[in-house]
Formats: C-alpha cells, sequence, structure tokens
C-alpha cells in the first residue's frame, strides 16, 4: 500500500495537484488550486488538464509497480479514477492534528461515485463531461455514457476510458 500510495501521490504532485487523504487503497486529490483568484472557467480548464495529466502518470506509474511486485502479486494490480470538476467548498476542516486542506461538495461526491463507476462501466476513468469540456476534449462516440449515479436523480455525461490518450482534442489546450 505504501509503494502504491508513493507512486499516486508522486503522478498528482509532479502535475499540479495535492492529495487531500488517503482512504486505505485509494486518495482523493485536488487540481486547479494553483491562482485561486483567477477566472472559475480558466482554473478548471487547468485543473481538469492537471488531473488527465496525472492519471496518465499514475497508469504507467501503476504498470511499472505491476512489473516491480510481479513476484508478489498473484494478479496485476488495477485502478480505477472518477474526475469531476466544479464549484467546491475549500478550506481547513477537522480537528486537531486531524485539521487539514479539504474540499467538500457535490463535484467532490460525483468523483468518487465516477470512481465506483469504473467497475461497473469496465474501464479504467470515468470522467464527466464538464472536465473534458474544461480541458478541452472530448469521448469518442463509443466511450460516452449517460449513466445515473449511487444516490443522484439526474444523469451524468461522462466518459468511460481506459487511458487519458483516448480521447479527441476539441481545442488547443
Amino acid at each position: 500500500i505504501n509503494q502504491f500510495s508513493r507512486e499516486m501521490g508522486q503522478a498528482v504532485e509532479q502535475n499540479g495537484g495535492q492529495i487531500d487523504k488517503f482512504l486505505g487503497d485509494g486518495f482523493m486529490a485536488i487540481f486547479g488550486l494553483e491562482g485561486a483568484d483567477r477566472r472559475f472557467d480558466d482554473a478548471a480548464g487547468d485543473g481538469a488538464r492537471q488531473a488527465l495529466a496525472a492519471s496518465t502518470q499514475m497508469i504507467a506509474n501503476l504498470e511499472t509497480l505491476t512489473q516491480r511486485l510481479e513476484g508478489d502479486l498473484e494478479n496485476p494490480l488495477r485502478m480505477g479514477s472518477g474526475l469531476d470538476t466544479g464549484t467546491v467548498v475549500l478550506g481547513q476542516m477537522g480537528y486537531g492534528r486531524a485539521r487539514g486542506l479539504t474540499a467538500i461538495g457535490d463535484t467532490v461526491n460525483n468523483a468518487s461515485r465516477l470512481e465506483s463507476a469504473t467497475k461497473t462501466e469496465s474501464c479504467t476513468l470515468c470522467v464527466s463531461a464538464q472536465t473534458l469540456k474544461s480541458a478541452g476534449l472530448a469521448p469518442l462516440p463509443e466511450q460516452a455514457k449517460h449513466i445515473t449515479l449511487r444516490g443522484k436523480r439526474k444523469r451524468l455525461d461522462i466518459a468511460a476510458i481506459d487511458h487519458p490518450d483516448q480521447l479527441l482534442e476539441t481545442t488547443s489546450a
């Protein structure tokens, strides 16, 4: 778990993100924090591109880690990531030594539920249409899905993909 956490954490940090918290063998990361005084669209675009770049590096790091641990593993390591873009409540939360910077809100909940959807969609990444739009990307027709997230009534447009290089560029980023 520590080796996995290190590899994923490095991918996040090297691509402009910040680990919010580790949750067992998973974690939450926040992107687009730099230049918080900018317009939302600019910060959202930067954050979306950072998150997708981190996802690319996480996939590569996971492959390397799987090869390194091959003799110790029954099955190759796998991952699932959910990416969403939007407004969050961001601040120092918690109590005492457990206090730290975190984000809460629908965007965070959606990202968590998108991560869970990678299992039902049989993919590595479930990325919201808002994240794709912010990053200047679009899915191929066969990747586009219209799903209902657990606990939600409204359906969400997403891309179910195995690697960010499977997306189409729609604007120059």
